[in-house]
C-alpha cells in the first residue's frame, strides 16, 4: 500500500476532455448573482503522466524478485497513469529489452523509441552488479544473447545512454545495501542517472526527482 501512495505522486494533471458539471463553482456563481442560478462546466483534470519500468531480472536480482515484484504489481494495479509500459532486461539494457520475464520475445531499442514517448518517465531497477566487462564491452551481451545475424551491438552502458539521452527524465533504483554501490559497474551507471534505494523512502525520492523541470 505504501509503494501504491509513493506512486500516486507521480502525476502531471492538465484540464482538459469534456467539461463535467461543478457543483462547488456552480454554488459560488449563483450566489454571486444573487440566487440567480447559473450551471457551471469545468474541463476535466486528468492525469497526463506515462510511466516504463525496465526491471533486470535473474542471477543476483533473484534475491531481490518479491521487492520487485511489489513495485511491479504497485503500478500494473493502478488506473493512475495515462500509460504504463514495462519490459525485462539482465544485467543491463543492450540492443533489445523484453516483454517477458523468461527473453522469449524482444524489442529493439530503436522501435522501443518510437513506441513509447519522448516524455514518458522511465524507472529502471536492478542491482547494477555485473562483471565489467558485460557492462563496457560490445561482446557483453552475447555473454547471455547471441544474435550474429544482428547489426553491430551496442555495449550496455552504450545502449543505457541511449535510453537516457532520448528520454527526459529517469532514476534507477536500486534493491542493494548503499554500502555496495562503489562496485565499478554500479558507480559507472550511477554516474549516468540518478541512483535511489529500493524502498518506500528512496522510491519518494526518486519520484520527486522525476517531477522536477
Amino acid at each position: 500500500r505504501q509503494i501504491k501512495v509513493a506512486l500516486k505522486k507521480l502525476k502531471d494533471l492538465r484540464k482538459q476532455g469534456r467539461k463535467e458539471f461543478s457543483i462547488d463553482k456552480s454554488i459560488e456563481k449563483t450566489c454571486e448573482n444573487g440566487g440567480d442560478i447559473e450551471l457551471v462546466f469545468s474541463p476535466t483534470r486528468k492525469n497526463q503522466l506515462k510511466l516504463m519500468l525496465l526491471m533486470d531480472v535473474g542471477g543476483s536480482m533473484t534475491p531481490h524478485a518479491e521487492r520487485v515484484s511489489k513495485l511491479f504489481s504497485a503500478a500494473h494495479q493502478m488506473n493512475h497513469f495515462k500509460e504504463f509500459h514495462y519490459y525485462y532486461f539482465h544485467n543491463i539494457v543492450y540492443d533489445h529489452v523484453y516483454e517477458d520475464a523468461l527473453f522469449r520475445k524482444k524489442i529493439r531499442l530503436e522501435r522501443l523509441i518510437k513506441k513509447i514517448a519522448k516524455d514518458t518517465k522511465v524507472i529502471f531497477v536492478g542491482d547494477a552488479a555485473m562483471n565489467p566487462y558485460e557492462l563496457f564491452g560490445a561482446v557483453g551481451r552475447y555473454h547471455y544473447f547471441r544474435d550474429e545475424n544482428e547489426p553491430t551491438p551496442r555495449s550496455g552502458m552504450e545502449s543505457l545512454k541511449f535510453l537516457l539521452d532520448f528520454y527526459e527524465k529517469s532514476i534507477w533504483m536500486n534493491p542493494d545495501d548503499r554500502r555496495y554501490w562503489g562496485a565499478t559497474t554500479c558507480d559507472a551507471i550511477w554516474d549516468e542517472v540518478p541512483m535511489y534505494f529500493l524502498s518506500v523512502d528512496g522510491l519518494s525520492q526518486g519520484i520527486k526527482y522525476l517531477l522536477t523541470n
